[in-house]
């Protein structure tokens, strides 16, 4: 779970430097993690999404990080999608999908949480599925 925080606050600069060289005998007890810190430095975003669903077994064990796991999932999902998003003017739906993993229509409700929120300063051309 430590390291689900670690990715869902910390900077990615810090999660390069401390998490894969200072905590690194640590992320080997979970690899997937070692793999989702990892590909989020680098900006695969698909591979970490990937490395995080291995997380999901977790979820279902433990009562009592099932609740507070699913709420950092999905603020690391938010945050990858902020992330990705900054680097373009515009982009389909359709290619962040398939960059950072899932549908085309999990990414369009993610996008419209993100803009209602103000968390993310986009519009969505519907008709043409461009954000």
């Amino acid at each position: 779970i430590g390291t689900v925080c670690a990715l869902a606050e910390l900077p990615r600069a810090t999660l390069n430097s401390k998490f894969m060289n200072d905590f690194s005998s640590f992320l080997d007890i979970v690899p997937c993690t070692r793999v989702a810190i990892s590909s989020f430095c680098h900006g695969n975003y698909q591979e970490m999404t990937q490395a995080l669903n291995k997380l999901k077994p977790f979820q279902k064990e433990s009562f009592h990080c099932r609740s507070k796991l699913t709420k950092m999932l999905r603020h690391i999902r938010q945050r990858v999608f902020v992330d990705f998003f900054e680097s373009y003017t515009a982009i389909k739906l359709a290619d962040i999908a398939t960059k950072i993993g899932g549908t085309v229509d999990s990414v369009k409700s993610m996008a419209i949480g993100l803009i209602k929120a103000r968390k993310l300063p986009a519009r969505i051309d519907a008709v043409n599925t461009v954000m």
